[in-house]
Order: C-alpha cells, then structure tokens, then sequence
C-alpha cells in the first residue's frame, strides 16, 4: 500500500499572485479571498465558499460537521481568521440540500473506490481497519486526535481521504479505549455466546422463518464501557455478528445513541487492536 499525506479539502485566505477560477461559477476568484477547495493527488480545485456549497461533488463530506471535525478534515482551517471559522461552520450546519438522484431515490453522498484489502493510499499516520474504514492520528493545533472513520475514493484516484462519519478520540478516551480492550473482548465473547444459545432455542421452537437471522432489534442489551460522560464503547449482536460501537450519545430528550460514531466488524475491530502500538507511535511522533 503506498502512503501520501493529504487531507481531503483546503481552505485559505492568503493572498496569491496566481489567478484562481473558481470551478462552480468559472470566475475568478480574489487573491485575497476566503476560497474552499478539494485536494486531487498533487492538485487542487477551487471554489468560492458559496460555489462549493452548490457545485463541488464532494460538499456532502462536509455537511454537518463540528469545528473540531472541520480542523481535521480541512487543511488550513486552524490558520484562518475566527470570523472565517464562523464563516464555515455556519455554512456547514446550513448548506443547501442540493444534489443528484439516483433512480428516484433521495441523495446520496459520494462513496466511491474499492473496499478491498488495502488497494488505496493512506498517509504515515493512518491505518488500514478494511473496506475503506481507517484510524488515523492527527494533531490539531496543540490538540492529539485518534480518529476512527470511513474512508473515500475521489473519482479517478486512489488516494484515500477520510469523510465526516466516524469519531475522533482525545488522547484520554483513547487510553480509556486501550485500557478497556481486554474487557470489550470478554464482552465480545459473551454475546457471541448468548448470540449461539439465541439461535438453539429458536430451532427448537421451529420458527417459521428459519432464514431470518436475529437482528440488533432482538438483542436490546448493549454491553457498555464508558470513555467519557457522553462516549461510551457498545458491545452488541447485529446480525450474525458481534459487532463494537464506539459512540458519542446525545441528551436532547434521552440518553440515546447519537449519529457520531462508528461500528466496526470484527475483523476491524481486532485490526485495530493490531495498530494499538503503531497508534501510540504516532501519538508520541506528534506530541
């Protein structure tokens, strides 16, 4: 697997004594402007921050987002001006729902490349969980980040770049994550356990539905571990698999999960365990 090091957008204000055209509108854009781009391998592309809101096929990736996800994901975001960082996050949280469909059905957010077993490019600090989901560490101003994401495809490339799904750790819930890993995979063992006695008593109650494989409806009980007050690590059947959650939850009317986060397969799940030491590696490189 090759390695490059690249963040998937840019922004900047800096003035150029390069003429740059905007790819939504095709004019210019000042030298001195606020601009918002796309890295594609060793090139960029360029929009106003409004064009790329409307015209930019990967504006999806940025829908939604907080500050902190926006520092990861867009290069030069710590080192513009508050105001511009106003700027964008206001956009993020408001940007228009404007977008292709496909066969009648609602938009969906470009997703593309290979999900196979490493045929895409990730930087030093990154690594490989499978099918396009990484763990990355990333350094935000003063700030150590260990990030667990689903990973995309540009059109044409095969650098990976990460999206907006997924969860990023601070170094404390990271240790807490590490610490736990021995306790998570005792309660991985137990609910594949409670998953096989599942499975017995329904063949002797000869359901009639014998090809319908239990679901995480019919198993409510998560097994949790706690990372901070709101983040927590579940540990649940979904399926034929035990599958671990790693989850931010919200408080707005209960204590449920929230759409931060990510599930990882058990395959990615004991990948991640592998990297544990060249995690921490990266973390002490960057600190």
């Amino acid at each position: 697997m090759k390695r490059v090091k690249t963040l998937p957008f840019i922004v900047s204000s800096q003035p150029t004594k390069v003429e740059i055209r905007c790819c939504g509108c095709k004019s210019l854009i000042n030298s001195d402007q606020l601009r918002l781009g796309v890295w594609e391998y060793k090139s960029s592309s360029w929009f106003h921050c409004a064009c790329f809101w409307t015209n930019c096929y990967y504006r999806n990736h940025l829908w939604g987002v907080d500050g902190n996800t926006l520092a990861e994901l867009v290069d030069g975001f710590s080192g513009i001006a508050p105001s511009d960082k106003s700027r964008l996050l206001t956009d993020a949280s408001s940007a228009p729902s404007i977008g292709r469909r496909k066969s009648g059905s609602k938009f969906e957010i470009p997703y593309e490349g290979s999900e196979g077993d490493g045929d895409y490019e990730l930087d030093d600090n990154t690594f490989d969980l499978t099918n396009l989901v990484c763990c990355s560490v990333t350094k935000v101003q003063t700030n150590l980040h260990v990030s667990i994401r689903k990973y995309f495809i540009p059109r044409g490339r095969t650098c990976a770049k990460p999206t907006k799904y997924g969860i990023s750790l601070n170094c404390e819930q990271w240790n807490k994550l590490e610490l736990q890993v021995d306790d998570i995979n005792s309660a991985i063992a137990t609910t594949q356990k409670t998953l096989k006695d599942k499975e017995k008593e329904k063949d002797k109650k000869d359901c009639k539905d014998k090809n319908k494989l239990p679901g995480k409806e019919e198993f409510p009980d998560w097994i949790l571990f706690s990372l901070s007050w709101k983040r927590r690590v579940g540990v649940f059947a979904s399926g034929e698999e035990v599958v671990v959650d790693i989850r931010e939850f919200s408080e707005e009317k209960t204590f449920s999960e929230s759409d931060r986060g990510i599930r990882l397969k058990p395959d990615q799940w004991k990948q991640l365990q592998e990297n544990i030491n060249n995690i921490n590696k990266s973390l002490r490189k960057l600190s």
